[in-house]
């Protein structure tokens, strides 16, 4: 039996950040060459940093994989801005969602930023009802905590996530996300 661990506890709080921000580093376990899965229309870009993640409701028929895609554009437009509406819209409940959203608002209120090109996303699987495997590519991030803090820097790299999805009034929300061992 496998324990989830939060994001945030995954290697510390600063791994909340990038999260989604927490897409951290991580060597390859047994796989060293990533399975890519057909691409998609939903997975084979990620929005540029420039770009606004569509205000519209999501589509009634949205899928689970479509709805991870949207989750992390939204994520890292989020990120970008310290903007959190639209992320606490669509992980009501998510525990470690919650804390990186409360850590990048946090930066921009102290005078600080984020600057992170997002990840993209390489493979899902579905593991149960509502509950995937996430194989992505985070890019390089930069960040201050605040006016007065030195810019830290992330490099980015390969990261692998569990989310657990479920229905609400609106269509699909994630309810929790756990970094995984690649």
């Amino acid at each position: 039996m496998s324990v989830r661990r939060p994001l945030t506890s995954a290697r510390g709080p600063l791994p909340a950040l990038v999260c989604l921000l927490a897409l951290l580093l991580g060597a390859c376990a047994e796989d060293p060459e990533p399975k890519i899965a057909a691409p998609s229309e939903s997975t084979s870009a990620s929005a540029s940093p420039s770009e606004s993640v569509s205000e519209a409701a999501p589509p009634a028929d949205e899928t689970p994989e479509e709805f991870i895609q949207r989750w992390v554009d939204t994520d890292r437009e989020m990120q970008n801005t310290g903007d959190t509406e639209k992320l606490e819209q669509i992980t009501s409940g998510c525990v470690p969602c919650g804390k990186t959203s409360t850590q990048v608002a946090s930066f921009y209120a102290a005078g600080g930023f984020v600057e992170w090109g997002g990840m993209k996303i390489d493979r899902i699987e579905k593991v149960t009802r509502l509950v995937y495997e996430v194989w992505g590519t985070s890019l390089p991030t930069r960040y201050k905590r605040s006016a007065e803090a030195q810019v830290e820097r992330l490099p980015g790299g390969p990261t692998k996530y569990r989310v657990f999805l479920k229905r609400g009034a609106q269509g699909l929300v994630l309810a929790d996300v756990a970094q995984r061992p690649l």
